[in-house]
């Protein structure tokens, strides 16, 4: 087992494919097992902000409906609102993708245990 699990590692790595990607080709996962698996993992911008005490949550809900109206990005429309600095964004943002990252390296070693069946859907 630790050979294969080398193997897909090695592919993984070496690939441009995400593991996803690969567990879907090889028929190890449905695309409906994924979807459960992965769920809905988007960190909204807007309640990190909130959670760093860098907005109100009602400077949250007036951006989010301007957004609706104008169609534009919620970071945009809170640096014009001057509810938070361009810096204070951009440090946001970074710390944004590293989460999803995280989420990503997580989501990935559960779906190598469950290639390997050590768990089950």
């Amino acid at each position: 087992m630790q050979s294969e699990l080398d193997k897909v590692l090695s592919e993984l790595y070496t690939s441009n494919k995400k593991l996803a990607e690969q567990l879907l080709e090889r028929q190890v996962i449905s695309a409906n097992q994924l979807e459960k698996l992965l769920g809905d993992e988007q960190l909204p911008l807007g309640q990190l902000l909130v959670e760093e005490k860098l907005i109100f949550q009602y400077e949250l809900k007036k951006a989010l409906l301007e957004q609706q109206f104008s169609g534009r990005r919620l970071g945009e429309i809170l640096v014009d609102q001057q509810a938070i600095s361009a810096e204070q964004l951009e440090k946001i943002l970074r710390k944004q993708a590293w989460q999803l990252e995280q989420i990503s390296l997580n989501n990935s070693h559960y779906l190598l245990s469950v290639l390997f069946g050590e768990l089950t859907l």
